[in-house]
């Protein structure tokens, strides 16, 4: 759905739209199996097909592998009544009783085995093999009882990343790379302070997992100061709030403290310092909007809190910390921050602003009016993840999450648009809006989980995650997907679907889970950049990073350059 098509939806069919989960009605199993001769329409093609069809292509009994992995057990399993029993071999059930000796935890390693094996085929093969090779696995499933059926049956159904069949031009692939790191190198005001805290476990430099980047370029001139958040998920990180120096090390670019050392070094010990940053929002007066958990390792040492720093001075400006009836402490963990402000330059000053923070443990949004010092929650439906979409797959690696929402971005002004937070959950694929008139209005929330569901709009479907996102001035979304590899830009003026969803920078390496985007604007010459943060966040929670490769990396391309092909240059 686009929005100029909800611009015309209003009273009754506004709100049934709202209502809906999906944005057109789900087809019946009956018009699915109907549909099955017919080809796709666009919209079907980014639907993740749940259902396991016929395989066309003729498969032999003995599939490849399976011989030298399985051992004949006699008797065989009787398996009498069961509506698959008159579809089995004497092969089929001798590796039904092999695979029934192995244990839950045995038979989930041989299932994920077979979808790595299944991975590394060509996308026009994976379907079909993984339909050959799990076409046993109802059985497998009688056998091994209630203990393994439920978690067996998540591995044998989940959904598959949707291969969108996007063209491969070189011309898209390389963004320009600014900052490389194999890990993150902190700077200290002296050398005994980076001793000491060697020494008593708040540094260890192979904990840190960088994740967001943002861009201040001072409006009178002078040098670019990037910012970047390592936030505490456990123990060894001496700051999560820092910014690149020139000074080179070792293994990357060093970073300082930010607003100073002294914010950070209690560890959640003063609470007018900074606990744990996880993402920033600088806005166009130059005042960076930092979000603090206040938790490490969900213990929550300080309330949640927002902390505006101006950054010409670098000082302190506003605080709000966020009251016990917003957040669930052990449970929340706030992770993005964007601030909406209402009096823009040049004739506001930015003191008036709606902001919006994404708790995805909690699965929830919190609104904060700046002018009005309150805050509500936001929580229902739509900001719950999806079961199917909790394993998360980059560069054939897994690993399991069941976050809520991650990314959020407001329709720009001047697009002659009812203006919409756009949002979603990190293990969702659904694309979400709800207007800001009504997440605004805090008498509009005062009924829970029921509170204005009308008024939530699915825009569509991906059919694979996303995290980080951002939107230009002229109304263009920008999403690291996690298959493929790659940036996607949509045309918010257009439906969100595949023939909208361009593929505008694809490297398998350097971007594997881009975790922060921004988009900034260059006071020189107004044009905007693109700026993205990749972390390879897979590995880490695989236990697979090494610290001899690069794993984190900070990339730039001018918007209108990435829009219009002429690949990323230097910029300014």
């Amino acid at each position: 759905m686009s929005f100029e098509r909800l611009q015309s939806e209003t009273g009754p069919a506004a709100q049934k739209r709202g209502a809906d989960i999906v944005s057109e009605p789900m087809p019946s199993e009956q018009q699915e199996e109907a549909a099955e001769n017919q080809p796709n329409s666009e919209a079907d093609d980014l639907l993740w097909q749940e259902i396991l069809r016929e395989s066309p292509v003729e498969w032999s009994e003995s599939l490849p592998g399976m011989e030298e992995m399985l051992m004949t057990i006699d008797p065989p399993m009787e398996l009498s009544g069961n509506e698959y029993s008159n579809k089995l071999t004497r092969k089929d059930i001798t590796r039904i009783n092999q695979l029934a000796q192995m244990s839950p935890e045995e038979l989930i390693e041989k299932i994920k085995t077979m979808e790595r094996e299944i991975y590394q085929l060509s996308k026009s093969e994976a379907s079909e093999m993984t339909r050959a090779r799990l076409y046993i696995l109802p059985a497998v499933l009688l056998a091994l009882h209630l203990v393994s059926l439920s978690t067996a049956q998540y591995f044998s159904h989940r959904p598959q990343p949707n291969q969108l069949a996007f063209a491969d031009n070189p011309q898209y692939k390389e963004l320009q790379r600014v900052y490389e790191w194999k890990n993150i190198q902190y700077g200290f005001p002296t050398e005994r302070e980076r001793e000491q805290v060697l020494r008593n476990g708040r540094y260890n430099p192979d904990s840190p997992i960088p994740i967001d980047i943002d861009v201040y370029y001072p409006p009178q001139g002078g040098p670019v100061r990037h910012f970047i958040t390592t936030p505490r998920f456990g123990q060894g990180v001496p700051y999560s709030l820092g910014y690149v120096t020139q000074v080179q090390r070792e293994n990357g670019s060093e970073i300082q403290a930010y607003p100073s050392y002294d914010w950070h070094k209690t560890h959640g010990g003063d609470c007018d310092g900074l606990t744990s940053v996880y993402r920033v929002h600088i806005d166009a007066c130059g005042q960076m909007w930092i979000l603090d958990s206040g938790e490490i390792e969900f213990v929550q040492h300080c309330a949640p809190q927002v902390v505006v720093i101006d950054l010409a001075s670098n000082q302190l400006i506003h605080r709000y910390r966020l009251p016990a009836a917003t957040f669930k402490a052990t449970v929340s963990r706030f992770v993005t921050i964007l601030a909406d402000i209402q009096d823009p330059p040049p004739r506001g000053a930015c003191r008036e602003a709606f902001v919006y923070l994404a708790d995805p443990t909690s699965k929830a949004i919190v609104v904060y009016d700046v002018r009005g010092n309150k805050s509500w929650r936001v929580e229902n439906k739509f900001t719950y993840p999806d079961a199917r979409f909790g394993t998360l797959t980059v560069a054939g690696e897994s690993f399991e999450l069941l976050d809520g929402p991650l990314a959020m971005v407001v329709t720009p002004n001047g697009l002659g648009l009812r203006r919409h937070l756009i949002f979603h959950a990190l293990c969702n694929e659904l694309e979400l809006a709800i207007p800001l008139d009504v997440l605004q209005n805090s008498t509009r929330w005062q009924q829970g989980l029921s509170s204005s569901l009308e008024e939530f709009v699915t825009l569509g479907r991906r059919g694979v995650q996303c995290a980080a996102h951002a939107v230009s001035r002229s109304g263009f979304l920008f999403c690291g997907f996690l298959e493929p590899i790659g940036i996607i830009g949509w045309n918010i003026k257009t439906p969100y679907a595949r023939p909208n969803l361009k593929l505008l920078a694809l490297n398998p390496e350097t971007l594997q889970f881009v975790s922060g985007m921004k988009i900034v604007t260059r006071p020189s010459d107004g044009r905007e950049e693109l700026w993205i943060f990749s972390n390879r966040l897979q590995k880490v929670f695989a236990g697979t990073i090494n610290y001899k490769e690069i794993n984190y990396r900070v990339q730039r391309c001018d918007v209108d350059d990435m829009l219009q092909g002429r690949g990323c240059g230097t910029g300014s």
